[in-house]
């Protein structure tokens, strides 16, 4: 999609009937959904933008081409990310603590 302001965001969706990774059959959580509205295709796609976890939610037209849509917050991917950086962030300290005491006990 481009924006008016130059921005070329490219987005990505698993396809017809293919919910996200929640695993979850709730029409809500539908990356494509061709039967909310006849002759429309809504689409969510989430991706980082600037370092954040974003969602574009928006809907496109499929006679004319064009559509609309908006960038949000994905509190859901965040907190998925943040619990990756915690698990890393204990595994490197427990490594740092193994390697410090295999030091200490060689000195």
């Amino acid at each position: 999609a481009i924006v008016s302001n130059g921005t070329n965001i490219n987005l990505s969706f698993s396809g017809p009937g293919v919910t996200n990774f929640n695993n979850n059959n709730n029409n809500n959580n539908k990356e494509l959904d061709l039967d909310k509205e006849p002759g429309k295709a809504h689409i969510r796609s989430s991706f980082i933008l600037n370092g954040v976890c974003v969602r574009w939610r928006g809907w496109l037209d499929l006679e004319r081409l064009d559509g609309l849509g908006v960038v949000e917050y994905d509190e859901e991917s965040a907190l998925v990310s943040l619990v990756i950086i915690i698990i890393i962030i204990i595994i490197v300290i427990i490594f740092i603590q193994d390697v410090m005491g295999w030091l200490l006990t060689d000195a």
